[in-house]
């Protein structure tokens, strides 16, 4: 799993290139964290905890999964990448909304705690634009139906205030 959350947010930073050369976008851009250019991030059933300890099945949520051995490709981009182990890459400020499911198994709000708690130890002032919010009942799967969280990202991607 580790070379595609990488690639993606490798990808990210490419179309971000691309749409500031392509379309003259200019300023504070609303999609990532890793970029100085990332002004607001919203992750949706997502972790800044590669590892996801606690990990179950998405389709049976009473199975623990067993994450397995990285091989070196993976190693490297967890090494390089893992939100978590670089907390210094998130001084810059970005806010940053993990929108949970409380009974999301698959991927814990465990790590987006934990990550907001490590940052807060390490930067108290980058840590307060970092919100962590559950949304009641949702678990993994539910992500399908975006009634429950796109109304939710859409507000915080457009809000204005800091």
């Amino acid at each position: 799993m580790w070379p595609i959350l990488a690639h993606t947010t490798l990808d990210a930073l490419r179309v971000l290139d691309w749409a500031t050369a392509s379309l003259g976008v200019e300023g504070a851009v609303r999609v990532g964290g890793l970029d100085r250019r990332v002004d607001r991030v919203a992750a949706v059933v997502a972790t800044p905890d590669w590892l996801r300890p606690g990990m179950h099945d998405a389709f049976d949520p009473g199975k623990l999964l067993d994450p397995g051995q990285p091989d070196a490709y993976a190693r490297y981009f967890y090494d390089q990448l893992n939100p978590l182990t670089h907390l210094e890459r998130y001084a810059h400020g970005a806010r940053i909304l993990f929108l949970c499911g409380e009974k999301d198994a698959h991927v814990p709000a465990d790590g987006a705690l934990r990550f907001q708690a490590a940052l807060g130890r390490a930067d108290p002032e980058a840590a307060d634009r970092v919100l962590v919010e559950m949304i009641p009942g949702l678990a993994h799967l539910d992500v399908r139906e975006p009634s429950r969280w796109w109304p939710i990202c859409r507000r915080w991607l457009a809000a204005d205030v800091d």
